[in-house]
This record gives structure tokens, sequence and C-alpha cells, in this order.
């Protein structure tokens, strides 16, 4: 039997929990926040987006994506379906997405403390880590404010300070960088992008289906495509975000980054062109500001005519139009983080090489998802392999 400390209360750190309270080992999650799955609760917008189906591209983003890949697959979507299939939530498929069938990231949290509970596992939560260290008789000493927990296996699976961490996710660093292992730093990901052009609130509220293309180095580095919201200070929604991780390395490393809009991506600039023709040799009375409204929304027309509606001149702007990016969403408006501990650093079974005992999962990894439920996969996935090699016995 081993005296397991998991730390993190998220969705990794309890799947690691889970599978590590076997053979009666005793377990113990401990939780920086006030409750434990507080950033599951808000994952695909409430509903908890579960896993993908489908594994093709550049899904899987990191030091090592194909090492990442090899410990997904030990616990690949199938398994994690049934995993939850087994503990009381059915899932359903919506375009290759999987949630909970009632859409509910609530009841997946709930489901997943009550199995924590039925295991005797013990969470505490409110108490921050702020050291690990491993003693000489080869157990670990894990400090909180005021506390000193001893255990023979360590866990960490804290998280990035992405939309609900607090600061916990620093101890990752601070022990990665103890032991002299790679540490990338955490940058915002699945996040917005901001421009400097302060006459972007004009389009604020607008969504609309939209092509765009990421320039730097003088080159096409990526395309996206989807439904855009357009805000105050810039660009979001699914695009954006799928691409938002690369934005935010370039924009780190100094260079200068712009996204190509097409507003009307299913139309070539002659089709646009043609269709004004027609609408204008049968409809002479309307004006240039309602034949835009038969084609983009009124606030977006707005800005790029910048109120004047001179149509024929913008036809290249709606198409073309370059939006210059000064920055990214704040890292705790980002829904997750590139960065963490470098795989390399790491076995195929995610313990620290120079540490025996010591595992990493989720966040606190550098391994990052596009949207779909492949962070959420990547947290179930590590945390299980974590666990199946930190419960074995010596």
């Amino acid at each position: 039997m081993k005296n397991i400390i998991v730390i993190g209360a998220g969705a990794s750190g309890m799947m690691a929990a889970i599978h590590a309270a076997k053979e009666g080992n005793k377990v113990t999650v401990i939780e920086e926040n006030n409750k434990p799955l507080k950033k599951l609760l808000v994952t695909g917008n409430g509903r908890c987006n579960i896993t993908n189906m489908s594994w093709d591209g550049d899904v899987i983003r990191g030091s090592d994506p194909e090492k990442a890949m090899r410990i997904i697959n030990k616990f690949d979507h199938k398994k994690v379906i049934e995993f939850f299939n087994m503990i009381g939530i059915v899932t359903k498929e919506r375009n290759g997405w999987v949630y909970p069938l009632n859409d509910s990231a609530a009841v997946v949290a709930k489901t997943l403390i009550s199995v924590a509970e039925s295991k005797k596992i013990k969470i505490k939560t409110n108490q921050k880590v702020i050291g690990v260290s491993k003693r000489i008789d080869g157990t670990f000493s894990v400090d909180v404010e005021g506390w000193s927990y001893k255990a023979d296996t360590v866990i960490i699976s804290c998280g990035t300070g992405a939309y609900i961490s607090e600061e916990g996710y620093k101890l990752a660093e601070n022990t990665a960088n103890k032991y002299n292992a790679h540490f990338e730093n955490f940058l915002p990901a699945l996040t917005s992008l901001k421009t400097n052009d302060n006459s972007v609130y004009k389009w604020a509220g607008v969504r609309t289906e939209a092509a765009i293309k990421v320039i730097y180095d003088g080159e096409i580095q990526h395309r996206q495509r989807g439904e855009l919201q357009l805000t105050e200070s810039g660009i979001s929604g699914i695009p954006v975000f799928q691409i938002s991780r690369y934005v935010s390395k370039a924009l780190k490393k100094g260079r200068k980054v712009k996204v190509i809009i097409d507003f009307l991506p299913d139309y070539s600039e002659e089709d646009i062109k043609s269709y004004l023709e027609f609408i204008r040799e049968n409809y002479p009375q309307r004006t240039d500001k309602q034949l835009a409204a038969g084609l983009i929304p009124e606030r977006l027309a707005e800005h790029i005519t910048s109120g004047c509606f001179d149509l024929d001149d913008s036809i290249e702007t709606i198409k073309n139009y370059v939006f210059r990016v000064s920055g990214t969403g704040d890292i705790r408006a980002s829904q997750i983080c590139t960065g963490g501990v470098d795989l390399d650093a790491l076995t195929d079974d995610l313990m620290l090489s120079k540490v025996p005992g010591l595992y990493f999962t989720g966040e606190a990894i550098d391994v990052d998802g596009a949207c779909g439920g492949y962070n959420l996969q990547w947290a179930w996935s590590s945390g299980k392999v974590a666990a199946d090699a930190a419960s074995k016995e010596d």
C-alpha cells in the first residue's frame, strides 16, 4: 500500500486520484481552490466537451506532440467514453465532439467527486502547496502553509493560471526548476486576439462566418474558418482560439503578426461585384449602405467603410481585411495555456526522470490541444497514465 498525494483537484488530478486509489492505496488530493473541479464546470460553455472522436491533423501541440499522442493512446477517447459510461455518465456525439447526454458539466463534476468519495479519497480544499521535496529516505514532503504531508509518491496536477486556477500553477514551474527540468513559460492559448486599432469598437457584438489567415515571417502560417466574434478590442471565436497559441509564441519572440480576414469566404470579388451590379440595375434607389446590409452585418460595414459606405472601394477590404495583432487575451481569460514541464524531462509514464516517484499531469506539462475536447482528453489520459505508474508497488 502506498501513500499517494495528488496536488490539484482539476480534471487530470481527479482522474489520477481515482485510478491511484487501487489495491488499498491511500490517496489525498490537495486543492488550492474552495472546491474540486471548479474549471471543469465551465468547459464547453457548461456542457463539458469530454473528448473528440476525430484525431486527424494538428490537434495536439507542445514540446513533443508524438510522445503526447503515445500517452493519450494508452487511455484514448474510446476508453474515456467507456470510463464515463461505467460511472454513470452517458455520452453523445455532436459533429465528432463528445458531451454528456444531459449537457451538464456540473453532473460530470459531481459524479467524479462521488466516485472519489466512494474510494475513500480525501480531498483537502483551500490549501496551497508551497513546495515539494524528496526526503533522504525516498519519501516526499508536500508542504502547505503551516503543515507538511508525507507521501510515498506525488502527482503534480495543478493548472496553469488560465481561467479559474489561482497561483498554484507556479508549483509546477518551481518544482521543475528545482530538479533542473526544462520548463516552458506559460502563455495564453485558446484565447482572443487584440489590436491597437481603437476604431474596432464599432463592430463589437457582431458574429459572422469568416476565413482567417495568420501571417508572420512574411508567410501564411495558419488558416482557419468558422464563426468569428468581433469585440471592442479585437477578434474572438473558435477560429481565433485554434490559432491563438501560435500567435502567443510568435509575439513572445517579437514577431509582427497580422491576421487577414475574409468576411465573405464563399464569394469571390468578381461574384460580389456582379451581384452588386445586378441589384443596382434592378433597385437603383438603394444606397450603398442598404446594399452593404445585404452582404455583411451593419456594424461591420460601418467599421470597414468608415461610415461612408463606398461599397465598390470596400470589396477588397471585405475580402482581405488586415487585422494587426497587438496582443492576446489576458492569461486569466484564456481557456488554457501553452507551456509547462517539457515532455523530454518525463518518462512515458509521466514521471520526472531525475526524481523517481514524482509525476506531472495535465496542464502542468507542455501539451495543449485545439478546441473540441482535446485538452480534457489530455487531462484524462495523463491523469490515468501517471496514476497507474504511481500506484504500482516498487
